[in-house]
């Protein structure tokens, strides 16, 4: 593991606030023994940095499937304030597109800062990436 990262319970490890400048919240991931051995740093970074985001609740989480993403890792999963918070629907990156798509939803007053996002996503249109 790498240095810094510490266990937090069984199969819970810790990636503290500070371990990349400008965290918010720390990072957890849960990792069996097998699982460990093949944990790709690369994705421990990546889970970090999206600690570093506006907004983001508590922590930082990778799911036991954690590796390398673009953006997010793979296994990557954040909550983010209504007030102060982002939305990032491409979070794990946009090379196989998983068929993500981003739906307003008419709830507590939430209005889109971009006017080519409809608050009907019958009418939205499709736009590939």
């Amino acid at each position: 593991m790498p240095q810094g990262v510490t266990k937090a319970g069984p199969n819970e490890w810790e990636i503290p606030v500070g371990y990349v400048p400008g965290m918010r919240v720390p990072g957890r991931f849960f990792l069996s023994d097998t699982l460990e051995a093949i944990l790709e740093p690369g994705a421990i970074q990546q889970l970090a940095n999206v600690a570093t985001l506006p907004g983001i609740i508590r922590y930082s989480l990778g799911m036991p499937d954690l590796h390398w993403g673009y953006g997010f890792p793979i296994g990557g999963v954040a909550a983010f304030s209504l007030d102060e918070g982002v939305i990032s629907p491409g979070g794990v990156g946009f090379d196989i597109n998983c068929g993500v798509r981003l739906l307003p939803h008419p709830s507590r007053g939430v209005t889109s800062k971009n006017p080519g996002i409809s608050s009907n996503p019958c009418t939205m249109p499709y736009r590939p990436v």
